[in-house]
């Protein structure tokens, strides 16, 4: 019955808007001329007017004044309001309204007046109906097309982010794992281990718009676990996590390129930190993460910079308004603070 509805709302609505003319025309007039002559009058005059509205409605204003034909749009709007003119002041004549209506509705008893008035000024008033919900039916169907059209454009460039993001995680980590191979570290294995974890939360999981929270948590401790592998002996490192549970939601993969910025570009091996704290107040989810680097910066390659600028922008298409994010980078210490409203 909803679906029905959706879809022909527009009908119906008009049905029940002529409807309702047609019964309080008969209502008035029955009373002065007789409720069949008051019918047969007003499905004539109901007539002339269903033409006035639906001229304008499917042909004049799609045709002429949207597609700017100005000239040809006002010319076809005199004809029609002067043959409707025309049509209605014959159903007055044929049915004596003017005789009729003169003893019992002295305000219009002037028969210029009332010509004037049963006859143009209707019209006009149809058309000028006719041509305003034309107009308005119009544009919200080509804001409503805008918006789906921004909205597939979002939808294809969050997948066009999310494609970019796995390979260049993918990347980074068989680079991880391939060095501790060459050392013939006894890591290797457990690396591997929790590498396939990550990729069957990416493959399975992160393909979603949004995750559970506890989800992404769980896959961040995954990629922190692979990343310490390689700092094994180095104990600078302050994971701090405080969500508890809950039933929220989240953009997948959001925290991931921070975090691996952090171990990148820090100087971990040489007595630095990487602090990373996650806590959930009510309904505002708080990430901070923060590591030292030495004073000579290494430069970053050209692919560098996809998983920070990635993540910038998935942040701003999918919460708008309901996130702060804020990058310092003061005293040799990079800090990245984001809060999202969840």
């Amino acid at each position: 019955m909803n679906r029905f509805f959706s879809k022909y709302y527009k009908v119906i609505a008009h049905v029940l808007i002529w409807s309702v003319f047609i019964v309080l025309h008969v209502n008035f007039f029955s009373s002065v001329i007789g409720t069949t002559l008051a019918l047969k009058r007003g499905v004539l005059i109901l007539t002339v007017y269903l033409l006035i509205f639906y001229l304008n409605w499917f042909i004049f204003v799609p045709e002429f004044y949207i597609r700017k034909k100005y000239s040809a749009f006002f010319l076809f709007a005199v004809i029609i309001l002067i043959f409707a003119s025309l049509s209605r002041y014959g159903i007055e004549i044929h049915y004596n309204m003017p005789i009729e209506l003169s003893n019992n509705q002295p305000f219009i008893s002037n028969f210029a007046l009332r010509k004037f008035m049963f006859s143009i000024v209707p019209s006009i008033f149809v058309f000028i109906a006719g041509f305003l919900f034309k107009i308005s039916d119009y544009y919200a169907i080509q804001t409503k097309q805008k918006n789906i059209l921004l909205q597939q454009k979002t939808e294809a460039e969050l997948k066009l982010l999310k494609a970019q993001l796995n390979p260049h995680f993918l990347f980074n980590a068989l680079n991880n794992i391939y060095a501790l191979v060459l050392t013939r570290s006894e890591n290797a294995a457990n690396s591997l281990m929790s590498l396939s974890q990550l990729l069957r939360y990416i493959v399975y999981d992160a393909v979603a718009e949004k995750v559970a929270l506890d989800k992404e948590i769980t896959y961040l401790k995954y990629y922190i676990d692979l990343e310490k592998l390689r700092f094994v002996k180095n104990k600078n490192f302050k994971i701090d996590i405080f969500v508890g549970s809950n039933n929220y939601k989240i953009l997948p993969l959001i925290f991931i390129p921070f975090v691996e910025n952090s171990f990148k570009h820090s100087n971990i091996n040489k007595g630095g930190k990487i602090n990373i704290k996650i806590q959930l107040i009510k309904n505002e989810l708080q990430f901070i993460c923060e590591n030292t680097y030495s004073a000579y910066k290494k430069s970053v390659d050209q692919t560098g910079g996809i998983g920070l600028l990635n993540s910038k922008k998935r942040l701003e298409m999918l919460y708008p308004d309901k996130h702060k994010l804020s990058v310092t980078d003061e005293n040799n210490i990079f800090l990245i603070k984001l809060n999202i409203l969840l």
